[in-house]
């Protein structure tokens, strides 16, 4: 739930910073929404290899792997916010050759 509530602020600050620099915003938007998901994916396959956890198969172990080590979440959510930073660096760094 709390990624949902960050990925908004981060695809608005995104979508306005596209905007400015004279940029699709759904564009950018869409690709923070991917960079952030495909991050926190790493991040997480990341965590629960160097716990030597094993993939759950079902819902239930997945919520008892999620209730055993709840760091893997956070751990999976700083690197999703990595993903955002990456994108926005990007983003700062398009020159739109307006000026």
């Amino acid at each position: 739930m709390i990624e949902l509530i960050l990925l908004f602020f981060m695809c608005r600050h995104t979508g306005r910073l596209a905007a400015a620099k004279g940029l699709s915003p759904l564009k950018w938007r869409i690709f923070t929404v991917f960079a952030f998901f495909l991050f926190e994916i790493i991040g997480l396959g990341l965590a629960m290899a160097q716990k030597n956890i094993i993939p759950p198969k079902t819902f239930q172990e997945a919520q008892q792997v999620a209730v055993d080590y709840p760091g893997l979440s956070f751990f999976a959510l700083f690197v999703g916010a990595g993903g955002y930073l990456l994108i926005r660096a990007w983003l700062e760094r398009t020159n739109t050759g307006k000026g």
